[in-house]
């Protein structure tokens, strides 16, 4: 791609806390820390900057895309003291804000494009939505102010997984009204380094997945089936995963930086190497959609890889 004269190179102001994710109709964004949006149709064309109403205070972490039109910034933002999270209902052109409580930072959001949305963060609520993120009601969360609610993934609209710091995951099977405590790779003998953030025992991705729960605790991730809870480790590590909301399929990067589908026979997962060779940069943010698996990477630049193509471009920006 050949740079255009009024478009310059992405830069990140921090390599934590971008969010990429991919809307309904396949169009691509980076929601970066204090307001920052930028999106394109296409990875090989230029992106463009999203402006909206910038009257908050706190950091910006994630959109999360509804439908084709709906999606939600969510972080720790406030607008004259409430906190809110921001929502749109044309595609970025306008923003509303939408208060929910008072001091929560939001962790994690997920919603099913079908309309229905959860999420939870510092206060260890979970937040349920079923208009779209209109309006807000607060489930039966098992976690509170000191676990937090760290990750959250939904199966179906009764059935998913949370997980929090202090070693806690949690499975509901009526949205969250009740809910049980199950058994951690912690708890089954897997231990972690000792960087700071891998000390609380915390969960930063949890998934159900064709009959396994995936979790990464303290950054090694785990696989167990659902009906008996047996953490494993891969052979290799991952890094990172993402399910695809449109064909199920799963994909992840290794530690030796291969892109690979997760694949099951029902009672062992497998990986499956695409795009035939290692990214060369780190992945910081990946999200799977339609068959295919995007990568935002430490040298700001969009990867897009599916069974045999691999296509990489710098994130260049219109002015």
């Amino acid at each position: 791609m050949i740079a255009e004269p009024n478009s310059y190179k992405l830069t990140l102001f921090t390599t934590t806390d971008n969010e990429l994710s991919i809307a309904p109709d396949g169009s691509i964004w980076i929601m970066m820390p204090l307001g920052m949006l930028y999106f394109t149709e296409n990875p090989e064309t230029t992106w463009l900057s999203v402006r909206f109403n910038l009257d908050l205070v706190g950091l910006t972490k994630r959109i999360t895309w509804i439908d084709s039109q709906t999606a939600l910034i969510t972080g720790s933002i406030k607008v004259n003291g409430r906190e809110v999270l921001k929502r749109t209902v044309d595609r970025g052109r306008n923003w509303i804000d939408v208060p929910f409580e008072e001091d929560t930072w939001i962790y994690d959001v997920f919603s099913n494009f079908k309309g229905e949305v959860w999420m939870g963060g510092s206060s260890g609520e979970i937040y349920f939505s079923a208009d779209k993120g209109a309006t807000w009601e607060k489930r039966n969360s098992p976690f509170n102010k000191m676990t937090w609610m760290a990750a959250i993934f939904m199966s179906d609209m009764s059935s998913g997984i949370a997980g929090a710091l202090d070693n806690l995951l949690f499975a509901t099977r009526d949205n969250w009204q009740t809910s049980e405590r199950l058994p951690t790779p912690l708890d089954q003998g897997y231990t972690y380094g000792k960087e700071p953030r891998y000390l609380d025992g915390r969960f930063f991705q949890v998934a159900c997945w064709r009959g396994f729960y995936l979790a990464d605790q303290c950054g090694i991730i785990c696989h167990t089936r659902k009906d008996k809870i047996n953490w494993k480790a891969f052979p290799e590590r991952l890094l990172t995963f993402s399910i695809d909301p449109v064909s199920a399929r799963c994909f992840g990067v290794t530690q030796t930086l291969k892109p690979v589908e997760l694949v099951s026979d029902g009672e062992n997962i497998r990986f499956l190497e695409i795009g035939q060779k290692p990214l060369p940069a780190r992945p910081l943010e990946i999200k799977a959609f339609d068959s295919a698996l995007y990568i935002l990477d430490e040298d700001v630049y969009i990867c897009r890889v599916s069974d045999n193509k691999f296509l990489r471009k710098p994130i260049m920006v219109l002015k």
